[in-house]
């Protein structure tokens, strides 16, 4: 398992752990930005099972911030910030899922569309 992987697992956690405020707002951009890491960056060694592991921590992130936004107790600005992180999420998971692809000339579709 990539490195990548454990702070990722970490920061879920974090997420999974917590309810509102500035904590878990700054593990969901924390997160994106690990996620970021991988898709920008591109890390040696990491696999297509590395892939699937973010994926499933991402969707565990996203159901959590769905969770918080079905709440409405915050203010209209921290929402959009919220689901903007998880059009971030996906996006980034996409390029993410592109790279692997690429790097590992896999074929298939890609995570989460039918082909």
């Amino acid at each position: 398992m990539h490195p990548v992987i454990s702070a990722a697992r970490t920061l879920a956690d974090h997420i999974n752990a917590s309810d509102t405020g500035s904590s878990f707002d700054r593990a969901v951009d924390d997160f994106a930005g690990v996620l970021e890491t991988v898709s920008h960056s591109g890390l040696i060694g990491f696999t297509a099972a590395d892939r699937d592991a973010l994926a499933t921590l991402a969707e565990r992130v996203i159901d959590r911030i769905e969770d918080r936004l079905e709440t409405h107790r915050d203010r209209g600005s921290i929402r959009q910030d919220l689901a903007g992180a998880i059009y971030r999420i996906r996006r980034e998971l996409e390029a993410i899922d592109l790279w692997v692809r690429y790097t590992q000339r896999t074929t298939g579709p890609i995570l989460g569309r039918a082909s």
